[in-house]
């Protein structure tokens, strides 16, 4: 957790290196300063690093507490360079937030759901897999424990791009037979949907 925190607060310090990225330079022209720096591969990595991290089911509790801070922070700090999220690195990071989202603790549900909600409030553009997952998701979700995580998931949902989901699929079949995401099945917690 230490190391992860200092590496937090130095990207932090140095806008997690999105101004530098190579990511952002597609408005840039060929051989300008900014397009040669050398940290511009380095917010690429801090994207690929969270969402390794993320995706690690042996991650403590503060660290993925930590890691859902900062993607929270990269996605506040990317509110006019909204195409990123339409690349190859973010959409990998939003996947990872998406699969995190099942889980049962109200406090990551929820920075999952505001993080899902800040990214779809500033864009609509991304993949249909990403958002089919996404509206899974918050399906999933209206069924929580918590008032509040139910809320905030339909909250989510109304924000949705609903005309590309409802084109491309039927709301009664959100999941295939293989899809663990959603499975109708009683459990020891009581009937999931």
């Amino acid at each position: 957790y230490a190391m992860l925190n200092t590496l937090y607060s130095h990207c932090t310090r140095h806008g997690h290196f999105i101004s530098s990225s190579h990511l952002t330079q597609s408005n840039l022209q060929e051989g300008s300063v900014m397009a040669n720096a050398t940290t511009s591969g380095i917010f690429s990595n801090i994207l690929h690093l969270l969402s390794t991290l993320l995706a690690n089911p042996s991650l403590s509790y503060d660290s993925r507490c930590l890691c859902l801070r900062w993607v929270s922070d990269i996605i506040s700090n990317l509110q006019t360079s909204s195409f990123i999220f339409g690349g190859k690195d973010f959409e990998t990071l939003i996947k990872s937030l998406i699969q995190l989202g099942h889980q049962k603790d109200y406090n990551i549900a929820l920075t999952v759901c505001q993080s899902l909600q800040s990214v779809f409030k500033i864009t609509s553009k991304l993949s249909l897999p990403v958002i089919q997952s996404c509206l899974k998701l918050s399906v999933y979700k209206l069924t929580d424990n918590s008032e509040k995580v139910r809320n905030a998931y339909f909250d989510l949902l109304k924000i949705l791009p609903m005309d590309i989901t409802i084109r491309n699929n039927n709301l009664l079949h959100l999941c295939d037979d293989d899809d663990q995401s959603i499975s109708i099945q009683e459990s020891a917690e009581g009937v999931t949907a």
